[in-house]
C-alpha cells in the first residue's frame, strides 16, 4: 500500500461504520471460473503497488494475475514453486506483492520470499519474537500486506504454546524489513483470540483487519482493533483475503464462504 493520504470522506466512513451497500460494489468476481477451479483454496490477494497488478494466492494451485476483466492467468503453479531450505511447515496462507516478479508468502511460523524470474524460494523472516523459545512456541497467521514506501511487512499471528497442545496465548501485530526480513516490532493485541482472515493497510498507522463477515480498524497506538462494518448483507461470509489500492480507494475482499472476489468503493 503506497502511503498516501486516504482522503476525508473515506475516514469519516470508517469511523462512523457505515454499511457497505449493493452499489458499492464495483466488481464481483467468481474465482472458480476465473481460475478455472471445481474447487478453489484461495487464501490471499495483493496489488503491485507499481504496476497495479493484482494477485491471488490459491494454496493447492499457485498465484493467478487478475486482469481487469475478472480473468486470470496462472503467473506460478504450486508445484512449479522452487524448493525451499527449509520447507515450509504448512502450505501458504497469504502474499504480498513487492514488485518484479517478487512475492512474500506467510506459512507456519516463518515467512518467505519467492522471486519467480529468479526461480528461488527461500526462508526470509520469522514470526517468533526474540523473547520466545522457537523450540515451545510455534505461530499461525493468515495475514500479510506491505508497504513499499516504508519497506515494512504487516502480519497478525497468533502464538501457540506447543508443550500446551497448542494454546494460543497471544496475538500480535508483527512488522518486518521487506528487504532484510528482520522483525521491527511486535504490538500485542488484548484479545488473544482474535485471528484475522486478511489484513491490509489504509495509510501508514492504519490497518484494515478481516474475521469472518466483518472488517476492523486497527491502529498502533491501540491494543484492539475497532468495527467498522459487516459485510454480511454483500454476501461475503469468511473473509480470507484483503489488498486496499489508492489508485481506486477501493478495497479488494477474497470470501472463502463463496469463492468471490468483490471490490468495494471505500466512499
Amino acid at each position: 500500500m503506497i502511503r498516501s493520504v486516504v482522503s476525508l470522506s473515506l475516514l469519516a466512513t470508517l469511523t462512523a461504520c457505515a454499511p457497505y451497500r449493493d452499489d458499492d460494489v464495483r466488481q464481483d468476481v467468481d474465482l472458480r471460473a476465473a481460475l478455472g477451479l471445481t474447487d478453489v483454496t484461495a487464501v490471499g490477494v495483493s496489488i503491485d503497488s507499481v504496476t497495479g497488478q493484482r494477485f491471488v494466492l490459491d494454496a493447492n494451485q499457485g498465484i493467478y494475475e487478475l486482469s481487469d476483466d475478472g480473468t486470470a492467468t496462472l503467473v506460478l503453479a504450486a508445484a512449479d514453486f522452487p524448493a525451499a531450505d527449509p520447507a515450509p511447515r504448512s502450505a501458504f496462507t497469504d502474499l504480498a506483492a513487492l514488485g518484479n516478479g517478487r512475492f512474500a508468502l506467510t506459512a507456519r511460523s516463518f515467512g518467505y520470499l519467492l522471486d519467480v524470474p529468479a526461480e528461488s524460494l527461500s526462508q526470509f523472516f520469522c514470526y517468533v519474537p526474540d523473547m520466545m523459545d522457537p523450540e515451545s512456541f510455534d505461530q499461525s497467521t493468515h495475514t500479510l500486506a506491505y508497504d513499499p514506501v516504508s519497506g515494512v511487512l504487516y502480519s497478525q499471528p497468533q502464538t501457540l504454546d506447543m508443550l500446551n497442545n497448542e494454546r494460543v496465548t497471544a496475538s500480535q501485530i508483527g512488522t518486518f524489513d521487506a528487504l532484510e526480513g528482520a522483525d521491527l516490532a511486535w504490538n500485542t493485541r488484548a484479545d488473544a483470540e482474535f485471528l484475522a482472515g486478511g489484513l491490509t493497510l489504509l495509510d501508514s498507522a492504519t490497518l484494515l483487519l478481516g474475521q469472518g463477515s466483518k472488517l476492523y480498524r486497527y491502529t498502533f497506538d491501540s491494543d484492539r482493533p475497532v468495527l467498522d462494518a459487516d459485510l454480511s448483507n454483500l454476501g461475503i461470509g469468511v473473509i480470507e483475503g484483503l489488498a486496499y489500492d489508492p489508485r481506486t480507494e477501493t478495497l479488494l475482499v477474497l470470501d472463502a464462504a463463496s469463492d468471490r472476489l468483490v471490490e468495494i468503493a471505500l466512499r
